[in-house]
């Protein structure tokens, strides 16, 4: 071994060549460093001064423009507005930075250009501003301009204010200058310092500090503040009344003088390596040829070992060869070079020589091949994959067949390829598996062939063993099933009870027998299980069961369960009688219904039940159908044993054996009386009213086609009347339906009083009455009966220890001139109705043929109307509403309009009340609402103010009931918040239904959104009643506002409507304000908002967001 002490001194001796090199090359590099850095910030300072320069320059040309105007006012004393304008404008068109100039005598302002839109400057105090006046002070004691800012302005940008202090002489002390005033100019700093929009410079990254011109103290001016703490180049600006500081530092920031990135650096650390590289070159020889002595010595050592070992190994294998009990030979091609003394023992002769591989082998093998081609294959095999077991044939020495199992493995010996055979005979084993695998065969065609479904799980309750029948029983094969756990491919709870079931034989070591279930995908199986214990050395290793289907069994135990307890529960009774008609069983019910109990049924013929309704014929009847047909069912009367006959349905069925004879009969009846109460009900529901007992439409329609087909027959008249009633809505809302259904009951029976026996009154339904008055010679002879009802009708109700007054509307038809059947008749009577409803109520009138035209316009008007909301032809109209003080938008007012493709835009009043009396209103109203949600969604993701949007709802929108839920859904769908919504009603609707809109409104408000009167002062509402409405806005009608100011009685009454409405907290809005009058008036007053064309006319969803746009502040 060479010593690595006396190697590396060559090693020591370059490295401090190499150090020596690199501390000169550390020296140079660094002079090369300070020199850059030195010539960058010149650079920096150099562009530094050139940006100073120019903003000087242009912050003298800015503030030094007012100079003349400041020497003309000290010497004249004073300015004149055109001399101010002049001058300020000539001041302006030099320096567009500039913003406005101001003079301001005595400090308060009184000349400013350009005026607009600084008007609202003129008259400004300074005294009045502390921070502006301490400026304005300042500057009068040094007598000296002073700027200051920059300020941000309220319209946008950064200015900066130059204050000038004005001496004059006139009228001053001698020796003194009297303070004039200040002259003030404001300019826009972004374009003062960047009047391009380029960088103050594009070379370096300027920053300029010192606001108020208080120099390094001040806040930042303009650029990046960080420049200021990265060691900048710094300047001073000198300003008026002070300095601004200005700082520099490149853009890319200054170099960090690394020393690795100098030259000299990299050509001094470059010598110094090829020096140390040369020296270090004999070191490395030195030590290469002392590495090659270690490595020679080292191999010729490990050299002699391997050798030693080969030979120790080599006689290891050859013991281990020769005492192997295995026959062993290995062969070398043809030749068998060396052989065990097992081969001998095995084949009664020595292999070894050269000879076939397949030398000691039958011709042929039992496959067919032949051995010697067979031989070489198995040989090839071998060689090509490293090893190879396989059977074969051989012959012992007096030609005996054996078979054994043969594995060749390939090795290399001298460096030729040979293999390494062992043969084994295996004719015993091969013997005594085919007497087991006959015996599991046996065993297996016995499993399988059982009628029963067999398994076997071992200990851990795992599948072992299964036969067909378990596969097909649970839809799988076993392979999927075997080494699995019954929860794994079984129903969970079946799986649990079966373990268990499992357990409960291996803990006792004993057969047991279980009921078990298995749940499949179509029904629950019911089996029989048999379970034995598995022993192996006298321990329990498994258990196996065997199952028989038992559902069909259960099944039909079930079964017979469930027809007794049907038999003893079903309220129908049941009597089974023998063929020869005597009586041997009956249930509870049968006992229930005839009285008999069953001791005293059996035993007796059905005939003790008999009632003698019915003929002999009738039973002949029933025994043909049963001996024909084996069934006979139908209803029959029968006797109770109090002797009550009752009605009920029978059903009789023949038992027959399997032979065909009649073993039984059973009967299975009901008592049907309270059906026949039910039917005899519900024929007079049919026909009559069951508030009024009158007759209802059915009966009417038949009646009045009698009435038709008598006048046909006799050569007479029939007058047909209906009548509607006026003001029952009123009563039936305002004090219940109950009392609305008492009037109802006491008009019937006035009615009724007021027409001979022969004649009809009927309800047709509702509030809706109709009179048939049969028998008439002229239709004059109507006018008598007709004027009865108005005066019988006239007369106050007595109702519940309360009154009401109504009155009727009725249409009158004479058959035949107005309609040759009934529904013509019908048709004419309700179009003369609605024409006394529209001649003012408490009428009648007479069919005549334009009614028919009148109501055929009506039900046009109301198929127009109702095929618009189909095809949604309606929009949603916006007016925007304004808060009176602050002029700003405060909301705006939903308005629906009709645009009909025939008739172009339709005003609302001349479709609201035919959808109001149609019901329409209810699905126009849900579509109002979902434009106005829609529209409040767009315009809040435009970032559009709004407010909130007053939808206007009908009283019949909130007697539906889900008004609060479809506006909850409407917010909920488009996502908006509550307070964007708000709900108006008019006075009429509030009167109408006062209960029902108070708990309505109370809802409303409990969700968030504001609910508003309209058009109050039209009504006739109660003001104590008002009081206690969940109100949050009164809008004041049009009618009060349009005559204002000059009408006293108007605004008398708007000034009472305004006082009272905030006494009770509530918000005043103005309908309908056209002028600058009204609305100076409205606001004088305290109205907090207003509406009307002065703002703005109702206009589109699209124009209202444009007006929104233009109107943002």
């Amino acid at each position: 071994m060479f010593n690595i002490r006396q190697t590396g001194i060559p090693f020591v001796s370059s490295f401090i060549v190499f150090l020596l090199g690199g501390l000169a090359s550390l020296v140079v590099g660094s002079l090369d460093i300070d020199r850059q850095v030195t010539e960058e910030r010149s650079r920096v300072l150099s562009e530094l001064a050139l940006t100073r320069a120019r903003v000087e320059g242009a912050i003298k040309a800015t503030f030094n423009s007012t100079d003349g105007l400041v020497h003309l006012i000290s010497v004249q004393g004073g300015i004149s507005s055109e001399q101010f304008n002049a001058m300020a404008q000539l001041a302006i068109e030099k320096n567009p930075s500039v913003r406005n100039i101001t003079v301001a005598p005595d400090d308060i302002v009184r000349l400013v250009y350009p005026l607009s839109p600084n008007q609202r400057a003129i008259g400004f105090n300074f005294a009045s501003n502390p921070e502006q006046y301490r400026t304005v002070q300042l500057a009068r004691e040094r007598q000296s301009s002073i700027l200051a800012g920059p300020v941000n302005l309220v319209q946008g940008g950064r200015a900066l204010i130059n204050r000038t202090p004005i001496f004059t002489q006139q009228q001053a002390e001698r020796g003194k200058l009297r303070y004039w005033g200040t002259a003030s100019v404001v300019a826009y700093v972004d374009s003062l310092l960047q009047p391009d929009g380029t960088p103050l410079s594009t070379l370096v990254q300027v920053a300029i500090r010192g606001k108020d011109a208080k120099g390094e103290e001040g806040e930042m001016i303009e650029g990046d503040p960080a420049v200021f703490s990265a060691s900048p180049v710094l300047m001073s600006i000198q300003v008026p009344g002070g300095s601004w500081q200005m700082g520099a530092i490149p853009y890319e920031g200054w170099r960090t003088g690394s020393i690795h990135h100098s030259p000299y650096f990299q050509i001094g650390l470059a010598f110094s390596l090829l020096i140390t590289l040369v020296a270090g070159l004999r070191s490395v020889n030195i030590h290469q040829a002392r590495l090659r002595n270690a490595i020679l010595e080292r191999e010729a050592s490990e050299r002699r070992k391997a050798e030693q070992a080969l030979r120790e190994e080599e006689a290891r294998f050859r013991f281990l060869f020769e005492s192997s009990p295995d026959p062993a030979w290995i062969l070398h091609g043809e030749e068998v070079v060396a052989a065990n003394k097992a081969t001998t023992a095995l084949f009664g002769t020595s292999l070894q020589g050269p000879q076939h591989p397949a030398k000691h082998s039958p011709e042929y093998q039992p496959d067919g091949q032949l051995s010697s081609q067979k031989a070489q294959f198995m040989l090839d095999t071998a060689m090509q994959n490293g090893v190879h077991r396989f059977e074969w044939v051989h012959l012992h020495a007096d030609g005996t067949p054996f078979l054994a199992e043969v594995t060749l493995l390939a090795i290399t010996m001298q460096g030729q390829q040979s293999a390494y055979a062992v043969a084994r005979d295996i004719s015993e084993r091969k013997k005594a598996e085919d007497e087991l695998r006959a015996s599991k065969n046996l065993l297996q065609g016995l499993f399988e062939s059982a009628g029963a479904i067999i398994c076997v799980f071992d200990k851990n309750e795992r599948l072992i063993l299964c036969n067909h029948q378990f596969e097909e029983e649970l839809g799988l094969q076993r392979d999927r099933m075997l080494g699995l756990r019954r929860a794994d491919f079984m129903e969970r709870a079946s799986a649990e009870k079966q373990d268990a079931n499992d357990r409960i034989v291996l803990a006792s070591g004993k057969r047991g027998s279980f009921e078990e279930d298995i749940v499949l995908a179509s029904e629950t199986r019911h089996f029989l299980t048999v379970k034995c214990p598995i022993f192996d050395n006298g321990a329990t290793q498994g258990v196996i069961s065997i199952s028989t289907d038992i559902s069909e069994r259960r099944r039909h135990e079930e079964q017979l369960k469930l027809a007794a307890a049907v038999l003893t529960t079903t309220a129908e009774g049941v009597l089974i009688t023998d063929a020869g008609g005597t009586i041997v069983s009956v249930n509870r019910a049968f006992t229930e219904i005839t009285g008999f109990s069953a001791e005293e049924a059996i035993g007796n013929n059905p005939r003790m039940l008999r009632s003698e309704r019915q003929s002999p014929e009738f039973y002949q009847t029933i025994w043909k159908s049963l001996c024909e047909a084996d069934v006979w069912q139908g209803e029959i009367w029968n006797r109770r044993k109090n002797g009550e006959v009752f009605p009920e349905w029978l059903a009789i069925s023949t038992i027959r054996d399997n032979n065909g004879q009649i073993t039984h009969y059973v009967g299975v009846f009901s008592d049907i009386s309270s059906i026949k109460h039910s039917q005899e009900k519900l024929e007079r529901l049919a026909h009559f009213d069951p508030l009024t007992n009158l007759p209802n439409r059915v009966l009417f329609q038949d009646r009045l086609a009698h009435a038709i087909d008598r006048a046909d027959r006799y050569g007479h008249q029939v007058a047909l009347l209906l009548l509607d009633l006026d003001g029952f809505k009123t009563v039936n809302d305002s004090l219940g339906h109950p009392v609305g259904d008492e009037l109802l009951i006491r008009v019937a029976e006035r009615l009724h009083d007021c027409i001979r026996v022969e004649d009809t009154v009927a309800r047709l339904g509702g509030d809706e009455f109709a009179l048939i008055l049969d028998n008439i010679n002229h239709g004059s002879d109507a006018i008598q009966v007709v004027r009865k009802v108005l005066c019988s009708i006239e007369h106050p109700f007595q109702l519940d220890s309360t009154s009401a007054l109504i009155s009727t509307s009725i249409g009158i038809a004479i058959y035949p001139a107005d309609g040759k059947t009934p529904i013509e008749l019908v048709r004419n009577a309700d179009a003369a109705m609605y024409g006394a409803k529209e001649a003012g109520r408490n009428t009648y009138q007479f069919y005549q043929a334009t009614m028919t035209q009148v109501a055929q316009e009506r039900l046009q008007r109301e198929a127009a109307l109702r095929r618009a909301i189909e095809q949604r032809e309606f929009e949603v109209w916006f007016q925007p509403q304004i808060n009176l003080k602050s002029r700003r938008v405060t909301g705006a007012e939903a308005l629906v309009r009709w645009r009909s493709p025939e008739h172009g835009l339709v005003p609302p009043c001349e479709f609201i009340p035919l959808a109001e009396r149609t019901g329409l209103i209810l699905p126009l109203g849900e579509q109002v609402l979902a434009g106005v949600c829609a529209s409040a969604r767009r315009w809040r993701d435009a970032g559009l103010v709004f407010g909130r949007l007053a939808v206007n709802v009908a009283t019949p929108q909130l007697e539906r009931g889900n008004f609060v839920a479809l506006l909850q859904k409407s917010l909920k769908e488009h996502e908006l918040p509550a307070d964007c919504l708000e709900i108006e009603i008019t006075e009429s609707v509030i009167m109408a239904n006062s209960e029902t809109v108070r708990d309505v409104l109370l809802k409303i408000q409990s969700i968030g959104i504001t609910t508003a009167i309209d058009d109050f002062g039209t009504g006739y509402s109660s003001l104590s009643y008002l009081k206690e409405l969940p109100i949050d806005s009164l809008k004041i009608d049009r009618a009060f506002i349009r005559d204002l100011p000059g009408n006293t009685h108007d605004t008398a009454i708007t000034r009472a409507i305004i006082a009272m409405a905030h006494s009770l907290g509530f918000k005043v809005i103005a309908e309908g304000i056209e002028n600058a009058e009204q609305q100076a008036w409205l606001d004088i007053e305290g109205c907090d908002e207003a509406q009307g064309y002065l703002i703005s006319r109702p206009m589109p969803a699209e124009e209202f967001e444009m007006w929104l746009t233009h109107n943002r502040t």
